[in-house]
């Protein structure tokens, strides 16, 4: 796990936490969320899907162990058309044990791990260009379509190739669009009890695809936070502290 790279900041964290929180929370648990400053291209996956509901599928009163391969776009074409063929394979792994806690049984932990996990993806996750769906190339050139959303005609042009331009052809018309993301190598949420001892509860998302991006050397938009406010499921409103704390990992 990312905790293991770097026990002295989790002795320092725990001092912390029991020395300035414990004495006046009223919580008795708090969550933490680490992650890898390595960002991976996924393309056009459909995160909700490949984590939050696969989280919830899949994974039970004890824990979870996933190993999905996704086929996608966005490694290089953005442009889907009649005969295009996806460049992108997105691994998506998740794995974590958990079970009861506070009188709670594991399937509400699960919900709450998991509903963390989401919402931490979605605060993290990097912009890498737009997937243009539905495109066709205009006949003899001087085809247009007003429905269109980007196109030869139209006030926004389709980029088709995220490198080098468009790569030897060029889609002329595109109805729809999805966009695209990078996310972090490893993600982590982890249950402490108020007193910074960690738990055996924990969820972690590892991911890997063809595309690498070099690690960012700010740790992403959540590198300069030390927590965030995130949803609580209502069985765990009362005990479990309303901020997630943040670590990025080298």
């Amino acid at each position: 796990m990312l905790l293991s790279l770097l026990a002295l900041s989790s002795i320092v964290d725990a001092t912390y936490w029991s020395g300035a929180k414990e004495a006046s929370s009223p919580y008795k648990y708090y969550l933490e969320f680490q992650y890898s400053n390595k960002f991976i291209t996924v393309g056009d996956t459909w995160l909700w899907n490949t984590i939050w509901q696969k989280g919830f599928e899949s994974g039970n009163a004890a824990g979870i162990s996933t190993d999905e391969l996704y086929t996608q776009y966005g490694f290089n074409n953005m442009c889907i058309q009649d005969g295009s063929k996806p460049d992108l394979e997105v691994r998506i792994k998740m794995d974590g044990k958990w079970g009861t806690i506070d009188g709670m049984d594991g399937t509400i932990t699960r919900n709450q791990l998991v509903q963390a996990m989401w919402e931490m993806v979605l605060k993290i996750q990097e912009d890498d260009g737009t997937v243009w769906r539905g495109c066709a190339s205009a006949v003899y050139g001087l085809s247009d379509n007003p429905k269109a959303l980007c196109g030869k005609f139209r006030p926004l042009q389709c980029k088709c190739r995220k490198n080098g331009g468009d790569g030897g052809y060029n889609a002329d018309l595109c109805m729809d669009k999805v966009p695209a993301y990078r996310i972090p190598e490893e993600m982590e949420v982890n249950v402490y009890n108020i007193d910074g001892s960690l738990r055996a509860d924990t969820l972690v998302v590892t991911v890997t695809s063809h595309q690498v991006v070099e690690p960012i050397v700010t740790c992403g938009k959540l590198g300069a936070v030390a927590e965030v406010a995130f949803g609580m499921i209502p069985e765990f409103g009362k005990s479990l502290a309303d901020q997630i704390k943040i670590l990025c990992r080298n």
